[in-house]
């Protein structure tokens, strides 16, 4: 059973998710804020630490004006994350990020990406962490 919001829908056990969740913000304290959550398979073989840095590696090159601003490790509902800052070009808007980056109980790659267009202040990035900590993962 594959749960949303709005509806569950009986599909195939052998179909993966790979669905992509966008959610934003409208009020005055983060305006342009967004927080997008992605899904992945680990490719065959590959140790999630190792996909966590070919991941990094790929933005790193592939995103025009790719600043790291730090990277830790922080723990998400018992589950050690890697927290990413980084800031980017895109259309000639500079993009302020915090990335989480994560394997799911399940075994698969799991990414929370908080975007906003300029500069995210001291205190939009502790509502993003405060927001990200408050993760839960289902159980079986």
């Amino acid at each position: 059973m594959f749960h949303m919001n709005e509806c569950s829908i009986q599909l195939p056990k052998e179909w993966n998710d790979q669905s992509i969740n966008v959610v934003s913000s409208n009020s005055p304290m983060a305006p342009g804020l967004t927080v997008t959550i992605t899904r992945d398979d680990l490719p065959f073989g590959m140790s999630f630490e190792e996909y966590l840095e070919d991941q990094v590696d790929q933005v790193s090159k592939s995103m025009i004006d790719f600043s790291m601003r730090g990277r830790k490790s922080v723990m998400l509902d018992g589950v050690k994350a890697a927290e990413i800052e980084c800031s980017w070009l895109a259309k000639d808007v500079r993009l302020h990020q915090l990335i989480y980056m994560f394997p799911t109980p399940g075994g698969r790659a799991m990414v929370v990406t908080a975007s906003m267009p300029g500069e995210m202040t001291g205190s939009q990035c502790a509502e993003i962490r405060r927001i990200v900590g408050t993760l839960k993962f289902r159980r079986a």
